[in-house]
């Protein structure tokens, strides 16, 4: 399975390199992503091998393994992809390459799993029926204690299974109210850690040469507007001033820099002056239009005021840029200037981008989790056979998200780039899990076992498997918890929660909406007599 596992991971980097990307950042996390999906789906499969070893009258446990498994990982393996793909719908270029990239990882590593696993264990099978009769591992101390541990667990939740459900609804309403809080952020102190050469560079800077993150004010005149020159570039003079005039501007810079200084002398008239002043505009023309602070075409002319801020600073960019946007509508505006035609104002540079940056990584986020959400419902409507079952049974994956994204909204931590993408994967991996689960649930319900014992009876076949699965994809992420890349090392830190949280909800909230009034949605309507499978 390490080897598959290893082998799948190189496929999807030789995916990247046909595709002609490049590797960014975020994309560092992607290998070892699907390796670890890789070993999770391995072990389930390995699980329903063993499944089948258990049963005395299976003659061939490797084909039994892949007719057992097969339908789940599938299954699982298309919700998690769905969830990668689901990223696809990003504004951002790394975010949707990350999404198409590690979904056909996951894709490509489900058909070597189901391929070569349940192959190996045809030509190479580990013991033969006979041999696990008289060698039963359900006989050895450890498998003594877990089934003890299981039928105790389902004990208990079959009393207090309401309760369990109750607080769980509670605490994932709770959260709902921190979602609404939750903010994005791309800043420089929120992708490198304070004590990086970065940030220490971007301090030192600031300090002593002045602040980084420019705005850039730009005074559109097309070729039909009447403004005069000199009233073109006193409006400019006032744009300016205005910008100059916010505490959080450390220094402006426009054409009116790179202009000579003229003087008038009492004696000169206005008149005078203005001629004096539309000469030395003229002149200074072709200066101004190689500082890049004036473009002109057949279109019209446009003015740059350039406005520098800090860059870690706790400036929040989005309300700044708008009540300068005001500010200036406001004052340029009042006295005149609005009646004038062929002027307008635009804004671009480092801030205005980084505000639209955060927007639209909010959005992503909410489309992203919105569709892959959409989609895995559909398919558990399907899978279990009815709208009702298939809500119930996205309960449980709903509940890490929402818990884990309403902390965060609720102690003000900002969302980036990293963290973004966290929710529909995480929701696509928590299903499967789930998948797991309720199939070995419906198939104890379909060999005649009441629901406490089905429960009993899904824990003891996958619970195990299940603890491994999110250990292995947790702990496997968690080496880039260590990375001086904030969005990488949020990535792992929140895969890990989030996976962690997603387990809870498998082994304990899952189970008590078996095992609640809610359960009998997944019993069949006419349930099959048949022997009752081992415990």
């Amino acid at each position: 399975i390490f080897l598959l596992s290893l082998l799948a991971s190189g496929i999807t980097l030789a995916f990247v390199f046909y595709r002609g990307e490049e590797m960014s950042a975020l994309s560092i996390v992607m290998p070892p992503l699907v390796q670890v999906l890789a070993v999770s789906g391995g072990i389930h499969l390995v699980n329903y091998y063993y499944e089948a070893l258990r049963d005395p009258a299976e003659t061939e446990p490797a084909k039994r393994c892949f007719y057992l498994g097969w339908l789940p990982c599938l299954l699982s393996a298309g919700t998690t992809a769905v969830g990668l793909f689901s990223l696809a719908v990003s504004e951002l270029t790394p975010i949707r390459n990350f999404g198409i990239d590690a979904g056909t990882g996951v894709l490509i590593t489900t058909a070597l799993i189901l391929a070569f696993v349940p192959g190996y264990f045809y030509f190479f099978p580990l013991r033969t029926a006979a041999t696990v009769q008289s060698d039963s591992p359900m006989e050895s101390p450890r498998h003594q204690f877990w089934s003890h541990f299981w039928w105790e667990l389902t004990s208990l939740l079959q009393r207090v299974s309401v309760p369990v459900i109750f607080i769980a609804l509670i605490a994932m309403a709770f959260a709902t109210r921190g979602l609404q809080q939750l903010e994005t952020s791309v800043r420089i102190e929120t992708l490198f850690d304070g004590e990086t050469p970065v940030l220490q560079d971007y301090a030192w800077i600031e300090e002593h040469v002045g602040p980084v993150v420019s705005l850039e004010l730009l005074l559109d005149f097309d070729a039909t507007s009447p403004v005069s020159t000199i009233e073109r570039y006193r409006l400019l003079a006032r744009a300016e001033r205005l910008l100059e005039q916010r505490a959080e501007v450390g220094a402006t810079l426009s054409a009116l820099e790179f202009l000579p200084q003229a003087h008038q002398s009492p004696q000169m008239s206005h008149a005078e002056y203005d001629l004096q002043l539309q000469q030395i505009l003229e002149q200074s023309r072709p200066r101004l239009v190689n500082s890049g602070y004036l473009h002109q075409n057949d279109e019209g002319e446009t003015f740059r005021v350039t406005a520098f801020v800090s860059a870690i600073e706790p400036i929040d960019y989005g309300t700044l840029l708008e009540q300068m946007k005001e500010n200036l509508r406001e004052e340029l505006y009042s006295s005149g200037y609005s009646q004038l035609n062929g002027v307008s104002m635009r804004y671009a540079g480092i801030m205005p981008l980084v505000h639209e940056i955060q927007r639209q990584l909010m959005e992503d986020l909410f489309a992203s989790f919105v569709s892959v959400f959409a989609v895995i419902t559909i398919v558990m409507t399907i899978v279990q056979g009815g709208l009702l079952t298939g809500l119930v049974a996205m309960i449980p994956n709903l509940f890490p998200i929402l818990l884990v994204f309403g902390i965060i909204g609720w102690r003000g931590i900002a969302v980036d780039i990293g963290s973004m993408m966290t929710a529909s994967v995480a929701l696509g991996v928590a299903v499967d899990d789930t998948l797991h689960y309720l199939t070995f649930f419906r198939r104890g319900l379909s060999n005649g076992l009441h629901r406490q014992e089905a429960v009993n009876y899904a824990y003891h076949h996958c619970g195990r498997a299940m603890m491994q699965t999110t250990l292995i994809c947790g702990l496997g992420l968690l080496i880039f918890g260590l990375s001086d890349f904030v969005p990488t090392s949020r990535f792992a830190w929140m895969m890990l929660y989030l996976l962690f949280t997603a387990l809870v909800g498998d082994l304990l909230l899952l189970p008590a909406l078996l095992l609640s009034p809610l359960g009998r949605l997944f019993e069949p309507s006419k349930k099959r007599s048949s022997v009752n499978p081992e415990t």
